[in-house]
């Protein structure tokens, strides 16, 4: 019995503008996945907001931890 199976690709290249090897992989495995029967989906951390990295007064005064939650149910 075939079971689909859901992936979660989380692409962390800092530039998605032009092609590179990681977005290479990404795009082939994401092809093959879907041929077979099978989910794949990508977060791409170049394109979420982090301001806990930015600065650390704001990093100890936000909950960043919910904030990440909300990217990834975002994604989903």
């Amino acid at each position: 019995m075939f079971e689909s199976k859901r992936t979660m690709i989380i692409q962390g290249h800092s530039d998605l503008v032009k092609v590179h090897l990681c977005l290479a992989h990404e795009k082939v495995y994401t092809e093959g996945a879907n041929q077979t029967g099978h989910e794949v989906r990508a977060i791409y951390v170049t394109r979420l907001e982090f301001p806990l990295l930015r600065k650390a007064q704001e990093f100890a005064k936000q909950n960043w931890f919910d904030r990440l939650r909300v990217h990834c149910k975002q994604a989903n």
